[in-house]
């Protein structure tokens, strides 16, 4: 990792060639997903090594009604909101348990099932697969909720939360 500004907040940069070609190919399909109001949510999920979820990090995005009048013409408000979202996943970890060193993670895109089925096909062809999660890879009993961050503006709607297990914080 590189420590970099986005926003004029400082961040972790990852810099692996292959981890970067990873979240690209999820970005590029999560976009796709979007683009077309087929994405209800998307969360990182911090798994232990039996591939039980142990944190999900949230990410509910929403389009606006495009009859909202766009005030923001220099998107300085969008940059606001974008800032604020990085300051809070920052001060994120100081409020939850620490996790154990052998964890690792995933990435999760809720959409309707007609959607996801479509975008099977798509992205076999792009020799970057997306799989229906099993149930073990997405339940948490006795989940806690912390709200991070939500904001609307013209462009955007986003709500952020972490879900910390139970198990995470008996450990």
């Amino acid at each position: 990792f590189e420590r970099r500004k986005k926003y004029n907040v400082p961040v972790q940069i990852c810099v692996h060639p292959e981890v970067n070609q990873y979240i690209t190919q999820v970005v590029n399909g999560i976009s796709e997903f979007n683009s077309s109001n087929q994405l209800e949510k998307v969360a990182l999920v911090v798994c232990n090594k039996e591939l039980q979820p142990l944190e999900k990090f949230i990410l509910e995005i929403n389009k606006p009604d495009m009859a909202q009048t766009q005030t923001d013409r220099y998107l300085y408000q969008l940059e606001q909101s974008l800032r604020s979202f990085l300051l809070k996943i920052n001060m994120a970890d100081s409020l939850l348990t620490p996790l154990p060193a052998d964890c690792t993670w995933t990435v999760h895109a809720t959409t309707s099932e007609s959607a996801a089925a479509k975008r099977f096909d798509t992205n076999l062809e792009n020799n970057f697969p997306w799989l229906e999660a099993s149930e073990k890879e997405t339940t948490m009993d006795n989940a806690s909720i912390l709200p991070l961050k939500s904001t609307t503006s013209p462009y955007i709607n986003m709500q952020m939360y972490v879900e910390e297990s139970k198990e995470c914080k008996d450990s």
